[in-house]
């Protein structure tokens, strides 16, 4: 990839009006023609305000569902065949969406790839502290991403269930070959969520977005006014996609769902804020490791539809981009969210809330909250509210504590290579997390499924010992993670 130039307003603001045309065409000819309201008196900007979801709609999305379950790894999305039963047009559409989605990038690197996943494989359970405590809470900082999840209701009301979708999605990605070789499943766990991202947008703006877009703008700009009501409409044929498809959407003032800018600040949470957190703790890699970090995100930015102009090779660029992003979103947050609640301090709590719950004793359930506000910083920790409630009294001690590891870390490291207690005890956290969130059997309603279980045991078994880190801190960590075996 070449390098990127600075990326204008101009052109950030024409990413907020652009989402995926492949994929939404795809669900647009899926899902078919919404009912209309015979009588509905529609408000001044008003947009698609007498259409609801027919069961015939859930029904069609009922199908695809199906049919991506069975998307379980790369060969399986290759050698897909549509079922019979499918409506032709429906049948070639979504052919042709996997025959091009599929494609790698021609400029995907093998090499870099590789290195990327001897860096997961190197900082095994602490990934999952990392992304945890700080890729995704960063994700919901930005004003228009929580007016989604608020939509949904896939954080407030289904946390964990939240948790578990994103690391279905991450997990096949940290594995070896995850995008390359056929047993892999990077592959057709991005093409999934695609397709999810198209579905979300689909139901909040009821309709293909250019169809929106084409209603919202006038002259090329968009009008203020412009707006998806909330409605009612007809009896709900389901339950969660019907909420989706009432709760409205203020489109002249946020744009589209699930936008290109969105897409690609979120990508930079996984990529750039993980590398970030690395630096923050004392563990960072160096320019040639953090570009084939990167590289391995851009590779699955590709997958999921995001442009190329907004994939960022190295840190610099990706740090611009992302700081830029995270202007706009809060210049935007005071507008929206004047006079008005900000949905976000509940999402935080939702988030951190799950993450504590996690950790044992109970006296150690103050920690994520902690070290989400140290690796995500004040702006962030603010708009989040984890600067605030009882946690801010022990943050001060908190950042004693990380000055004396960091200094315990710097002499080990001088008489044992690799030494870092920093590194032990976010990896003690990591498995945590994992234990507690997607790993072992919770009850019907709470365990992951057959397939995303034996997901992440695979990499709790790859990640049970740190190839960094002497016998000793091996073996302490064996002792404490409270896990001798992963079967």
């Amino acid at each position: 990839m070449q390098c990127r130039t600075a990326l204008s307003h101009e052109f950030l603001d024409r990413m907020q009006w652009q989402a995926d045309p492949l994929t939404d065409d795809l669900i647009a000819d899926l899902v078919g023609d919404w009912g209309e309201l015979a009588d509905c008196a529609e408000a001044p900007g008003a947009i698609h305000a007498d259409r609801f979801l027919t069961a015939a709609n859930a029904g069609m999305l009922k199908v695809l569902s199906e049919i991506t379950t069975t998307w379980r790894g790369n060969a399986e999305v290759c050698a897909w065949r549509p079922p019979a039963a499918l409506p032709a047009p429906v049948a070639r559409r979504l052919d042709t969406y996997l025959q091009a989605a599929s494609q790698p990038p021609a400029w995907l690197d093998r090499v870099k790839l590789a290195r990327a996943e001897r860096i997961f494989a190197e900082h095994g359970a602490m990934t999952m502290a990392l992304l945890s405590c700080a890729s995704l809470p960063e994700t919901y900082v930005l004003p228009d991403l929580a007016a989604v999840l608020r939509v949904t209701g896939q954080l407030e009301k289904h946390t964990e269930y939240r948790i578990r979708a994103t690391g279905t999605t991450l997990f096949p990605l940290m594995m070896p070959g995850g995008l390359c070789a056929a047993e892999g499943g990077a592959v057709a766990q991005l093409l999934k969520t695609r397709l999810t991202h198209a579905t979300i947008r689909h139901l909040i703006l009821r309709g293909n977005p250019a169809s929106a877009v084409a209603l919202a703008t006038t002259g090329g700009s968009p009008r203020r006014n412009a707006a998806i009501p909330a409605s009612t409409g007809a009896p709900a044929p389901d339950a969660h996609l019907a909420e989706l498809a009432s709760a409205g959407w203020a489109l002249g003032e946020d744009a589209l769902p699930c936008n290109q800018e969105e897409m690609a600040y979120t990508l930079l949470t996984f990529g750039h804020v993980y590398l970030r957190s690395l630096r923050k703790l004392g563990l960072g890699l160096s320019a040639e490791d953090e570009e084939a970090f990167l590289h391995l995100w851009n590779v699955a930015g590709h997958y999921l539809g995001i442009e190329h102009a907004l994939l960022m090779p190295d840190m610099e660029q990706a740090a611009a981009l992302y700081a830029a992003i995270q202007v706009r979103g809060r210049r935007h947050q005071m507008r929206k969210y004047q006079g008005r609640e900000d949905p976000r301090p509940a999402l935080g709590a939702a988030l951190m809330g799950a993450f504590e719950r996690a950790m044992q004793p109970a006296i150690l359930r103050v920690m994520p909250t902690l070290t989400a506000r140290y690796l995500c910083g004040p702006a962030s920790s603010s708009d989040l509210a984890f600067d605030r409630g009882g946690t801010r009294f022990l943050y001060p001690l908190f950042l004693g504590a990380m000055a004396m590891l960091r200094g315990v870390d710097r002499a080990g490291a001088a008489l044992q290579s690799g030494f870092s207690l920093t590194r032990f005890l976010c990896r003690l956290m990591g498995y945590r997390f994992m234990l507690r969130l997607v790993a072992f059997d919770q009850g019907p309603a709470r365990s992951p499924p057959p397939l995303v279980r034996q997901q992440f045991l695979t990499a709790m078994s790859a990640w049970s010992r740190d190839p960094r880190a002497g016998a000793i801190l091996n073996a302490l960590e064996q002792r404490f993670r409270g896990v001798t075996a992963v079967e």
